[in-house]
């Protein structure tokens, strides 16, 4: 990775800055270089990559030059909604996951390019049919269950977690989806449920 004095020797070679130049000034340069011509690293500074990032977005098509991180991550949500992976106003948790099935479905990277990415792609291609194997971790399964409501029509778009929880065990209950012992609360509602509806706790 190169240095801040290598970059300033650098844009001073190519005619960019003056030699000397303060290191704010030499961000900007590198802002600016990184955005137009591709030439620094994504990763080269916290702030440096931010702004590369919004100012390749916004070549890209993506987003706008200058676009505050507030501002990208709504952007982001929007772009989403626009491409039909997102309803209007996920929340910044989904749209980081959108963008990591997405890259991994589009080719701009390889299936587990993210810890999280490749825990996910791990236990979705354990079930077929888009619903989950029993024992799916509570973050992964609350997910699934949203998108999967959703996708039936059972939730509108931003549901509460804990009104998705009770609708997916609901639905659960109806549609068999889920074994019996999911998870400790799903457990306790389906005894309660068995118990009402057909005379005794299964299992």
């Amino acid at each position: 990775m190169h240095t801040r004095k290598r970059l300033e020797l650098q844009a001073v070679a190519e005619g960019h800055l003056e030699y000397g130049v303060s290191p704010l000034h030499t961000r900007r340069w590198l802002e600016l270089q990184a955005g137009t011509e591709g030439h620094v690293e994504d990763g080269t500074s916290p702030l440096q990559t931010q702004r590369w990032l919004e100012l390749q977005l916004g070549t890209e098509g993506h987003l706008e030059d200058g676009a505050s991180p507030l501002h990208t991550r709504r952007r982001l949500e929007l772009q989403a909604e626009a491409d039909g992976h997102l309803e209007d106003g996920a929340s910044p948790l989904h749209t980081r996951r959108r963008l990591e099935l997405q890259a991994g479905t589009d080719g701009h990277l390889e299936d587990g390019g993210s810890p999280l990415q490749k825990m996910e792609a791990a236990r979705t291609a354990g079930g077929a049919d888009g619903h989950l194997e029993d024992g799916a971790s509570t973050l992964h399964t609350r997910r699934q269950l949203e998108l999967q409501a959703r996708t039936e029509g059972h939730l509108e778009d931003g549901a509460s977690p804990l009104h998705t929880q009770r609708q997916v065990e609901l639905q659960a209950e109806t549609e068999g989806h889920l074994v019996d012992g999911a998870s400790p609360l799903h457990t306790r509602r389906r005894l309660e449920l068995q118990a009402g509806g057909r005379g005794t706790p299964g299992g």
